[in-house]
């Protein structure tokens, strides 16, 4: 099914097409536990989110290129009953190239996960740990068109997510001003809208660095699998009264609190997901350092030898060498005696 810009601005997370009438309506009471009832993709064997486990594979660092991100953009915020979300303005002129991804992306739009006063609300984990919040930066492939041409390619979207965590240190970090000054009381109520203006590369780190690399899909219905993901491993910060309000600056559908707007992390089914970081770097193996004096280092978990080990070996070497002299002197010798008598 084709959608339009428009159609997707007002779709919650990560703009995916419309669950299907059939599905009926859908929420967080189960955490999207029961999603995969309605809409049988979001049961695939590659969905999101998921835990990210320790062990993971890594690969040579290539940096992220951003155009654009630079310059004040015009948004729409809106509260979509499931969401806190911010879509760009036209003409879409955010690209995203590099960072291994499999082409060049423009963002579309991005929007927030959060818990609650006493529960974290991210929806990717860190080898088991949950954080406050998660931002997701929501772009499709530009030779695409449109968000709606790509839902349903592989390679489709890609989506840059960040972590945010609360530092009790922090007082007026990027996100705090996003949060309480740009952002306020606009999204109160749900399918509230209002415009704001800024530069996306306000809110973001100035280094994008160490971050994880998946195939995954979209976090809510109807659950496409058609997301290349990039999980930055470093959080965003944001203060102690900036995580209090934002457990009470939206509400949902019902009225109530909008909190723990997150899906339960999924199967990793046997998807391989791979760290590039610059510090990581990816180099064949030394040749063993000879030491002055012709001596080779030990081996790894070997003892290094004493001297006077050394100086036996030497002594032995040198007998060893001189008696193997005479007895190669004695047998030519012998040999020369029995060819000249020979002779006679």
């Amino acid at each position: 099914m084709r959608l339009s810009t428009a159609i997707l601005a007002s779709i919650p997370l990560c703009s995916s097409d419309r669950i299907p009438r059939s599905a009926g309506s859908w929420g967080y009471a189960e955490q999207g536990n029961e999603w995969g009832d309605s809409v049988a993709a979001c049961n695939g064997v590659r969905q999101s989110p998921i835990d990210i486990p320790k062990k993971v594979s890594t690969a040579e660092f290539q940096p992220f290129e951003l155009t654009n991100f630079d310059e004040e953009q015009k948004w729409t915020l809106v509260n979509n009953g499931h969401a806190v979300q911010m879509t760009a303005s036209e003409p879409l002129n955010m690209k995203t190239n590099g960072g291994a991804l499999p082409g060049e992306y423009t963002l579309a739009q991005f929007h927030f996960h959060w818990g609650s006063s006493d529960h974290g609300g991210s929806e990717h984990t860190l080898e088991g740990e949950q954080f406050f919040s998660e931002v997701h930066l929501v772009h499709f492939k530009s030779e695409y068109g449109t968000i709606g041409d790509s839902v349903d390619k592989s390679d489709g979207l890609a989506v840059l997510g960040f972590f945010i965590e609360e530092d009790v240190t922090a007082e007026d970090t990027p996100l705090d001003n996003f949060f309480l000054n740009m952002v306020g009381q606009a999204v109160q109520d749900p399918k509230k809208t209002s415009e704001i203006q800024f530069s996306m590369s306000e809110i973001l780190p100035s280094t994008l660095d160490n971050f994880y690399r998946y195939l995954g899909s979209l976090t809510t219905p109807t659950c496409n699998e058609a997301v290349v993901w990039t999980n930055f491993k470093e959080p965003l910060k944001i203060s102690t009264k900036t995580k209090e309000f934002m457990t009470q600056f939206a509400k949902d559908d019902h009225g109530a609190e909008l909190v723990k707007n997150f899906r339960n992390v999924q199967p990793l089914n046997g998807r391989e997901v791979t760290f590039f970081s610059s510090m990581e770097k990816i180099v064949a193996p030394m040749e063993p350092e000879i030491k002055s004096g012709g001596e080779e280092p030990a081996a790894e978990g070997e003892e290094p030898k004493p001297m006077w080990a050394w100086i036996v070996i030497g002594v032995s070497s040198v007998v060893f060498l001189a008696v193997g002299g005479l007895v190669l002197k004695k047998c030519k010798d012998r040999n020369s005696e029995g060819y000249e008598a020979g002779q006679n």
